[in-house]
C-alpha cells in the first residue's frame, strides 16, 4: 500500500475520533494565520532608499580677449582677439578671462574668484602647489548672471614656469592652470563648486584649454521610505500600483487551505466513518509483508482458536513459520498450522466458508 493511502487512511481515523474538535482547532489555527496575514497586508515590509534629486542647474560661460599691442603680421596693432583657440605670445602678451554664472532661481548672492595655480610634479606624483587669486567678486543678481574678470600678464607667467622648470633640471614639469571657484546663495539654497581650464605654452604661442564653462546640476540626498520590491509583489489597480507582501500573500493561500480542509473534517463526519474499518486496513498495512490473500475453507483444521487482535495473530505466524491468510469475503485472518487454525475476525459459523483452500491473485482479489 502506497504511503498517499496509508496518510489517508490515518486522516480519516483522526476525523472519526475527533472530527468536531479538530475542525474547529483547524478553523482557529486558520483564523490566526489569516490575522497575521492582514497585519502584513496593512504594512508591508519597507527599505529606506537614498536618492539624488536635482534642483535644477547653475551655467556658466567663459570669454577669452586678448589685445594686439605688439608686431605681428597677423594682426594690426590694437585688434582685440576673442576666445581664439590659440593666441601669440609676443603679439598680444595679456589674457583677459570673464567668466559668468548664472545661478537658478531668483535673487541669489554669487561669491566667484579667478586663481591661477602652479603645480609642480615628477613622475606624475605632484609635489608642490601655488596659488595666486587674480580676481574676486561678490554679486548679488536676480534672475541674471554675475561675473568676475581678471588680466592675465601671460609672457610673465611663461617666464615664471621656466624659471621653475630650471630649477627642476628637467625631472619635473611644471603646468598652470585657471580656477574658477564659485560659491553662492538663494532662498532655499546654497552651495560651491570649482572649474578649472589649463593655461599652455608653446615656443610663441599660448592657449586656454576647456573647463571654465558649461552647466552644473545642483542635487540633495533625499531618503524616503518605500515598499521593499524583494519582498513585495507589485500589482496594478485601477491605475495605482499595490504592494502585496509576498509572505503575506502565501499566508492567505495557508489560511485558504486551513478552510478547506476543516470544512472537508465536518463533512466527513457529519457522513460518518467507519473507524473499525479503518483501524483493520492500518492494521493489516502494518502487517502486510506477513498476510496472503485467499479464502479459507470450513473444513480447515479440527481446533480454531480466536486471537485477541492481528498483531498477536502475526506473531504467531511468525513463530510457526507460516504466512496469515485474509478472506476479505468475511474479514478473516487466519492461521494454518496442521490441524490447528488460529484465527481474527468476527465469525462465529465457518459453514459460510469455502470447501476448499485457496490462494487468490491480484486480479481476483479486485471488489
Amino acid at each position: 500500500m502506497d504511503r498517499f493511502t496509508v496518510a489517508s487512511l490515518k486522516y480519516r481515523r483522526l476525523v472519526a475520533r475527533h472530527g468536531p474538535r479538530l475542525a474547529a482547532a483547524i478553523v482557529l489555527v486558520g483564523a490566526l494565520i489569516a490575522a497575521g496575514g492582514a497585519v502584513q497586508f496593512a504594512a508591508p515590509p519597507t527599505e529606506r532608499v537614498t536618492e539624488t534629486v536635482t534642483h535644477g542647474s547653475v551655467d556658466t560661460s567663459v570669454t577669452t580677449e586678448a589685445r594686439v599691442t605688439g608686431d605681428s603680421r597677423f594682426y594690426d596693432g590694437g585688434t582685440v582677439l576673442v576666445d581664439e583657440p590659440v593666441y601669440l605670445r609676443e603679439a598680444a602678451p595679456e589674457l583677459t578671462v570673464t567668466v559668468g554664472t548664472t545661478p537658478p532661481g531668483a535673487e541669489a548672492t554669487v561669491e566667484q574668484s579667478l586663481v591661477l595655480v602652479y603645480r609642480a610634479e615628477v613622475d606624475g606624483d605632484r609635489f608642490w602647489t601655488r596659488r595666486e587669486t587674480l580676481a574676486t567678486e561678490e554679486t548679488t543678481v536676480d534672475g541674471g548672471e554675475a561675473t568676475v574678470a581678471a588680466t592675465i600678464n601671460v609672457s610673465a607667467v611663461a617666464a615664471q614656469v621656466r624659471t621653475y622648470e630650471k630649477e627642476l633640471g628637467g625631472d619635473g614639469d611644471v603646468s598652470v592652470s585657471v580656477r574658477h571657484e564659485v560659491s553662492y546663495r538663494t532662498a532655499d539654497r546654497e552651495g560651491e563648486f570649482a572649474n578649472a581650464a589649463s593655461l599652455t605654452f608653446g615656443r610663441r604661442t599660448y592657449a586656454l584649454g576647456g573647463g571654465l564653462g558649461g552647466s552644473r546640476d545642483l542635487t540633495s540626498q533625499r531618503t524616503r521610505v518605500r515598499p521593499d520590491p524583494d519582498a513585495n509583489l507589485v500589482v496594478g489597480v485601477a491605475g495605482h500600483d499595490l504592494a502585496v507582501p509576498e509572505t503575506g500573500l502565501g499566508t492567505v493561500v495557508l489560511a485558504l487551505a486551513l478552510f478547506v480542509v476543516a470544512a472537508d473534517v465536518r463533512v466527513r463526519y457529519r457522513n460518518g466513518v467507519d473507524l473499525g474499518a479503518v483501524e483493520r486496513r492500518l492494521t493489516r498495512t502494518q502487517f502486510e509483508e506477513w498476510i496472503s490473500h485467499g479464502r479459507i475453507p470450513t473444513d480447515a483444521g479440527t481446533c480454531r482458536i480466536q486471537v485477541a487482535s492481528l498483531d498477536d495473530l502475526v506473531d504467531l505466524a511468525i513463530d510457526c513459520n507460516k504466512r496469515v491468510v485474509y478472506d476479505r469475503a468475511r474479514e478473516l485472518h487466519a492461521v494454518v498450522d496442521a490441524e490447528t487454525v488460529y484465527y481474527y475476525g468476527n465469525v462465529s459459523d465457518w459453514s459460510t466458508a469455502d470447501t476448499e483452500f485457496q490462494f487468490l491473485s491480484e486480479t481476483e482479489l479486485e471488489p
